[in-house]
Order: structure tokens, then sequence, then C-alpha cells
């Protein structure tokens, strides 16, 4: 954000500058193209196909700057099959590795679950 003093104040801009988070191309939203398509939506994102074949989502911050991210999904983060049930774990056991009563009962929690999806799938196969 610049900030400009002026005779009564202050006046800020926003940095309408981003860039690809996979090949850092640089784009720029001088007409507002990106800015209208965010608002478009309830979430206040949109998807921007990049020339480099992959895409990323584009949103903006308290200060009116743009925020670029990429979202993960289970097979998109492991590039294999791999059940949801590992995926999440994976996730959120960082948040408990801290504490080491939540963090056992997590683990407790996962292996339970790995056994009984262990068995269903048993089940499927005979």
């Amino acid at each position: 954000m610049t900030c400009l003093k002026i005779k009564k104040g202050f006046i800020c801009m926003s940095n309408t500058d981003f860039k690809c988070p996979h090949c850092k191309k640089k784009y720029s939203d001088i007409n507002y193209k990106y800015l209208k398509r965010c608002n478009k939506n309830k979430s206040f994102t949109t998807k921007i196909n990049c020339s480099c074949g992959k895409s990323f989502y584009l949103t903006y911050n308290y200060k009116g700057e743009f925020v670029t991210y990429v979202r993960e999904s289970a097979l998109d983060y492991y590039q294999e099959s791999v059940t949801v049930l590992d995926w999440f774990f994976d996730k959120i056991k960082s948040h408990f590795e801290n504490n080491g009563d939540m963090f056992e009962s997590l683990v407790f929690t996962y292996s339970i679950a790995k056994l009984k999806l262990k068995h269903l799938e048993e089940q499927k196969i005979n």
C-alpha cells in the first residue's frame, strides 16, 4: 500500500500487482479486470489460468492488496491414491503436536479409523 500526504490528510492506494505462485509471472490489474471478477463471487475470489498451464486463485486482503494461493485437494496433495482420512490427519496433526494429550488422542482415533476403514475394504472385497 502506498500512501501520499495531501493538504488535509492522506490518500492511500493499494498495490494491484501480483504473481503466479507457480512460475512467478507478473500480473497487473490496472483496469480492475481481476478485482471485478473477485467482487462477482460471494467468496470474493477468482480462479486464474496462467500461461504456465497451472491455475491459482486470487483474492484481496483488508488493505486492498491482491493475495494469490493454490487450493490443494487430497489427490493433488499426494499425487497418488490416498484415503481422505490420511490427507485429513496429515493436515491437522501439526495443530496438536504441542499438546501431548490431544495429540495422543488424535493418533489413537486415527489408528481406530484406519482399522475400521481396512475392515470395510475387506468386506467390500469379500
